[in-house]
Formats: structure tokens, sequence, C-alpha cells
């Protein structure tokens, strides 16, 4: 089971790294390369956390280190690094890239979650699904919070930042990524450390997804022990 479970994960790093160099491949352009952060402590508890801080789990820590030799040769070549100012993403961040690159990883609070308003720190995983869909739905506008175009408005101000050609690394928030990927036909919201890799436009706005990449969930770092290289 082991070997199987192993197996798994290789092959899904490797194709992960596959994917980031067919993005530099590419030559001109403006591309982001987007990772939702590592499980945090409020996915864990299943509540909603849009703009509320708290850190990564135990297994949140050890999703983000295995990304590390996937992106290791060439967090040299990215033109910029960025992260929601939220700790939950800063330590995906921070984490993935070996501890490294910390003054490099530039905070951006455009890059945050939704804020959930009155709805932040209710028990999501208790609601009735009627009340799921309000949240989940584009229309979604909680009391003293934001909606989820107001989420995918001040991202496209922040792409309108990079300025110059190149490739760029963005750690942030899975509704976030969601508001970005719906119209071109990834709806579904991507689970925890996840990439999608999107070219964007001469507006700065995304034109086309270049990979969707998932997280190998079925290896379970709870009952798989991991070599040196990967320890945490």
């Amino acid at each position: 089971m082991g070997i199987i479970l192993w197996h798994t994960y290789y092959l899904a790093m490797d194709q992960l790294a596959k994917h980031i160099s067919k993005v530099f491949a590419r030559g001109a352009g403006k591309n982001v390369i987007l990772f939702r952060h590592a499980e945090s402590l409020g996915n864990y508890s299943g509540t909603i956390i849009g703009w509320t801080d708290c850190k990564l789990t135990i297994n949140g820590r050890k999703q983000a280190h295995s990304l590390y030799p996937s992106l290791r040769d060439y967090i040299p070549k990215f033109n910029g690094i960025y992260s929601s100012d939220l700790i939950r993403a800063f330590d995906t961040a921070n984490i993935s890239l070996g501890f490294n690159h910390t003054n490099e990883i530039k905070h951006d609070k455009r890059l945050r979650e939704l804020h959930f308003g009155d709805e932040e720190g209710r028990h999501y995983d208790s609601l009735p699904e009627t009340e799921k869909e309000i949240i989940n739905a584009f229309t979604y506008a909680p009391k003293n919070g934001e909606t989820w175009p107001n989420v995918r408005t001040r991202c496209l101000e922040f792409f309108q930042t990079l300025r110059s050609p190149g490739n760029y690394l963005v750690y942030t928030h899975g509704g976030l990524i969601c508001t970005l990927t719906h119209s071109l036909g990834l709806k579904d919201c991507i689970s925890h450390c996840s990439a999608v890799g999107l070219e964007l436009d001469d507006k700065s706005e995304p034109k086309e997804i270049l990979f969707y990449w998932v997280y190998p969930e079925a290896v379970s770092y709870t009952h798989l022990t991991l070599p040196t290289i990967y320890s945490v």
C-alpha cells in the first residue's frame, strides 16, 4: 500500500513540475500560477473563515512542504512571488519555497478570500444544503461583507500591477481562484494546495486556463511517513 501511495504522490508532483515547465516555455505573455493555501485550522473545523486569520494544521504544513521539490528549480525564474496577507496563505508560500525566500514574498490584501461579514465563524459543515448553495452562488452578498464580483474585481486590480510580461507565482484562496476560473469553465473551488495556471490578456484579465493541477489527496500524510527530504 505504501508503494502505491508513493507512486501516486511521485506522479502527481512530477506532473506539477511539468506543468510549471510548460508555462515557462511559452515565451512572451503574462502568466500567473495560483496555489490555494494548504489546510488551515478553520478548514479542519469546518467553519467560515474568509478574513479570519488562522494557522495551518500540521497536515497543512506537510502539504505545503511537499510542493517544494516541484517548485525548487523555478523559484528564481518567477518575475514575482505574491501572497494574500492572511497567515494561512503566507505560511503556505513560505513553507513551499523552503523557507529561503521569505523576504521575496510580497503580501497583498487584494489576494484575500471573500469577506463573509456577519457570517464569519459560522460552522459551514453543519449548514443545510440550501444555505450552502446561497453562499456558493455568484450572487451571494453577506451582511457587512463583500460579494464574489467584489473579490474578482480587486484581484484583477492586483493583476494590473504586474506590468512586465513573464510568469508570476501567487498564493491565495479557493473562492478567489474560483472567481477567476468560473467563466473559463472551471466552476468548482479547487482543493487545498492545488494549482491553476492562467494566461492573462492585454488588460490583465484571465484569458485561458493553462493547466489545472489537483493536489494528490489520495496520499494520506496522517498514515504515510515522508522520507527525510520531505519531512517537516
